[in-house]
């Protein structure tokens, strides 16, 4: 669906695999990379159009909760209804990945733009791969948004061929960027998930 993020190879070995050949599990990690739960999912449901968005439905979903609230971790609340401004400082938690070794780190970011399909953040630094879907953060720990993708950085005095000047300034504007996907739209996919989805309790107990 989104073969255009992906290097050549990448994008011509994806369209031999679709989801029956994907196993899909959960972890959560300490600073260390030590991983502190796990669980597999016996479904997963995509969202539909064209958001890169998709739900797991976790084997033994109790049992992994129990297990993150006895060692600490903290749940975050979603904020459904907060409307970002320019002036609101938000953070995006996530680490860089060296190897094994995965190094903390938290983004300072706020709200650049809204075009009609997408919410972009200015960010303190480039994003690293690896932190799309990490959470959006107001100041008061309340999750407003993740992430949806990275902008690269463009060198803007490349010459692309048939770029108008709205194309090419809106191109500097977002050289470095991240896009959002607000709160109130995963919701909205939960709750469409809730009422849509009648042939996932079978599908969950044939992965049992």
């Amino acid at each position: 669906q989104h073969l255009g993020m992906y290097t050549p190879e990448q994008a011509e070995w994806l369209q031999h695999v679709d989801s029956k050949h994907c196993m899909y599990e959960l972890q959560i990690v300490d600073d260390q990379g030590g991983v502190l739960v796990s669980s597999s999912a016996g479904a997963v449901r995509r969202a539909p159009g064209s958001r890169d968005l998709a739900a797991m439905y976790l084997l033994n979903e109790s049992l992994f909760h129990d297990t993150l609230t006895d060692k600490g971790v903290q749940l975050l609340t979603p904020d459904l209804n907060h409307d970002l401004t320019p002036d609101v400082i938000l953070e995006i938690p996530g680490h860089e990945a060296e190897g094994t070794l995965l190094t903390p780190l938290l983004v300072e970011a706020a709200l650049q733009c809204r075009t009609e399909h997408q919410t972009f953040l200015k960010t303190a630094r480039l994003l690293p791969q690896g932190m799309c879907g990490a959470p959006v953060l107001l100041q008061n720990s309340t999750c407003c948004g993740i992430i949806d993708g990275i902008v690269p950085e463009f060198n803007l005095d490349d010459d692309r061929g048939g770029e108008n000047e709205k194309q090419r300034e809106l191109r500097r504007l977002l050289s470095g960027s991240a896009s959002m996907i607000p709160a109130h739209e995963l919701a909205t996919f939960v709750q469409y998930l809730e009422h849509t989805d009648d042939s996932l309790t079978a599908e969950l107990v044939r992965a049992t």
